[in-house]
């Protein structure tokens, strides 16, 4: 919704949404998305695009494409199929690319739960662990994606004007054949595997001073929103500007980390809050009046002292 306000940008949503769909108003059409092709619960059967043990429908299949279901469409591979849509919408920009710019959202499927890959990918490793080599596989699966997208930048001319980010929204669960090592933990925790995660920031629209270097400064995933307005040109005058006309204020609770990736400056973050509060068992429900009391801990992440300083609280 920002960059269509200050830059007017076509914008485009592939893949996984999992940021609600109990209304119109929450899906990606409705949240800034010129179109949506992809799945909007938490997971889905990588072959079939059922739902399956994840939201115990096993036969609801959760496929859409705009604010519809993609009849007939499900029973290819996600990692093919997402891709194929991502591809056709930078081929889509790369025809029209003289009028307005992009911006697609590519949340991949893989390597999220089922752990399910074609043989293909699957037969690339060979250790004694099946599951192991399945999740290898669909590693293997994504880096083909990755490239597939950058080719088909470059392909339609687009690269040289790009911003490309890859990024994790965590670490990757233990038990299903990731790791984080030599990070302790993984998803569903407070631990740095859990919720420390690499990143790539890449294509042409990156100063060249800066390709190829590294930025260990913190930076939390709601800085991307501030540090894309920044490195778009012109975008956070021109929207301040009808914001202000309009009399409207967008909350932004990230930090612009443009000039870390940009510059080499100093991260702008001091600290990072983690709480992560998935395990149910802290959770305590007293009768008559029905109080539900959560009680959770807090780590803050302090980049000076490099150790973290945990608090106890409760929410009632």
């Amino acid at each position: 919704e920002r960059l269509k306000l200050a830059s007017n940008y076509t914008t485009a949503h592939v893949g996984k949404w999992h940021l609600g769909f109990h209304n119109s108003s929450s899906l990606p059409t409705q949240r800034g998305f010129d179109s949506f092709f992809g799945f909007l619960t938490g997971a889905q059967d990588h072959f079939t695009e059922e739902l399956g043990e994840f939201i115990q429908c096993p036969k609801v299949v959760d496929l859409h494409s705009d604010n519809t279901p993609a009849y007939g469409l499900n029973g290819t591979y996600t990692g093919w199929m997402y891709n194929s849509k991502a591809v056709a919408v930078i081929q889509a920009a790369a025809r029209r690319k003289h009028r307005n710019p992009f911006f697609l959202n590519y949340w991949l499927h893989n390597t999220h739960a089922p752990i399910e890959v074609p043989d293909q990918y699957r037969s690339l490793y060979n250790t004694s662990d099946d599951q192991l080599n399945r999740f290898m596989g669909m590693v293997s699966a994504v880096d083909e994606a990755v490239g597939n997208v950058t080719n088909a930048l470059k392909a339609g001319g687009l690269w040289d004007d790009t911003l490309l980010i890859y990024t994790h929204d965590n670490g990757a669960p233990l038990g299903d054949g990731g790791s984080n090592y030599p990070l302790r933990g993984g998803k569903n925790s407070n631990f740095e595997g859990g919720a420390r995660v690499p990143a790539i920031v890449s294509g042409g629209a990156l100063p060249a001073g800066r390709r190829g270097e590294t930025a260990d400064g913190l930076f939390h995933v709601s800085d991307w929103s501030p540090t894309v307005m920044a490195a778009v040109a012109g975008s956070v005058r021109r929207e301040r500007e009808l914001l202000d006309d309009m009399s409207i204020e967008i909350p932004v609770d990230g930090i612009n980390q443009w000039g870390m990736i940009a510059k080499g400056d100093r991260s702008a973050r001091t600290e990072i809050i983690l709480d992560h509060c998935l395990q149910l068992s802290l959770i305590h429900i007293s009768e008559p009046t029905r109080l539900l009391s959560i009680s959770y801990a807090v780590f803050c992440l302090k980049k000076k002292k490099n150790e973290p300083i945990a608090y106890s609280n409760t929410l009632s």
